[in-house]
């Protein structure tokens, strides 16, 4: 019966301390993000190509502007594609883009309360590219195939492609200032 109570007091003590470790990372997120200006925000944008991040996106998107499981195989061969991103560093890029995205979308939330929701997509998004990196870092690890790097970099690059436009929809509907330099920066 003690075990038991030690036990349950152990969980609930990790469970205390997780919620104020997470509360403390986050106050400290929001903290340095209230002292950055939006062109400082917008500075930590590194320029990508972005002519081929939309031809390798929409191969994989077709008509549509969403990313859902298109039936029959891409048009881009997997070496096509990974010379179009500029390989595993280029997707480091996107992956650093990312978080500037999320920032942009929370300074947005500033006059714009309901930027929340967009936010927390950019941040689903974000983690889902990591996601596909830590597979492709893996796959290089372990010597895995070129085409499963092309599957796992198109995905990368779609999803940053509807980021993008998502983010620019947000900043558009808000009619937050320098819409048209984001435009510049992501287009």
């Amino acid at each position: 019966m003690n075990e038991r109570l030690y036990l349950f007091l152990a969980l609930l003590m990790l469970v205390v301390v997780s919620l104020i470790v997470a509360w403390i990372y986050y106050h400290l997120r929001i903290r340095k993000l209230y002292g950055q200006n939006w062109q400082t925000i917008l500075a930590r944008v590194i320029p990508i190509n972005t002519g081929n991040l939309k031809i390798v996106a929409l191969d994989l998107l077709g008509e549509a502007d969403r990313l859902d499981r298109r039936d029959g195989p891409c048009d881009l061969d997997p070496s096509e594609i990974v010379q179009l991103l500029g390989d595993l560093p280029g997707l480091r890029t996107i992956e650093r883009n990312c978080e500037a995205l999320i920032d942009l979308a929370c300074y947005c939330q500033r006059s714009y309360p309901e930027a929340l929701v967009a936010a927390e997509e950019l941040r689903l998004n974000a983690r889902e590219i990591r996601w596909h990196l830590e597979r492709l870092d893996t796959a290089a690890r372990n010597g895995g195939s070129r085409t499963a790097f092309g599957e796992y970099a198109q995905r990368i690059a779609t999803i940053y492609y509807l980021m993008t436009r998502r983010l620019i929809a947000l900043y558009e509907i808000a009619n937050a200032p320098g819409v048209e330099d984001l435009q510049l920066s992501l287009a």
